[in-house]
């Protein structure tokens, strides 16, 4: 193992590891952790042209972090900007 870790864009066979770590974050802030599956990604995410995205991290080909990002507007800049989630 090389032991790299690479940003990239998500894909498809990413949804189900993106939506446990969704999960195992919301049951650390004290939700239910049942909130996402691989299918709501997809549809949500991945294959959706909705101005939502979601950046992958990959270490060796596993998924180890995900970070949703989207385009907004804030009234008090005047200004557009990347939201990070």
């Amino acid at each position: 193992m090389q032991n790299h870790l690479r940003i990239r864009p998500a894909r498809s066979g990413d949804a189900q590891a993106i939506a446990d770590l969704a999960n195992d974050l919301g049951r650390q802030s004290g939700g239910s952790g049942a909130a996402m599956d691989g299918d709501r990604v997809t549809a949500d995410f991945i294959n959706a042209d909705n101005g939502l995205d979601v950046l992958v991290a990959d270490k060796d080909l596993e998924i180890v972090g995900y970070a949703l990002h989207h385009i907004g507007y804030e009234t008090a800049q005047g200004a557009r900007g990347r939201y990070l989630s």
